[in-house]
């Protein structure tokens, strides 16, 4: 099933009973909160912030 242009497989489906019809469970990749973490806590990742943060308090005080 494609969402968003992309194809993703379905793995089942899910009965909805008030709405009395059936959906499609999809097998998405999540990532974990771990991984994330890990991701935006690279010494780039941090220093990008620290920039960031400082150019947007610059633009705060006038």
């Amino acid at each position: 099933m494609k969402v968003n242009g992309i194809d993703y497989p379905v793995i089942g489906m899910a009965k909805l009973e008030k709405l009395g019809c059936e959906v499609p469970l999809l097998d998405i990749p999540m990532m974990s909160d771990e991984r994330w973490m890990e991701l935006t806590n690279t010494p780039e990742q941090i220093e990008l912030r620290r920039k960031y943060g400082i150019d947007q308090a610059g633009e705060f005080d006038g």
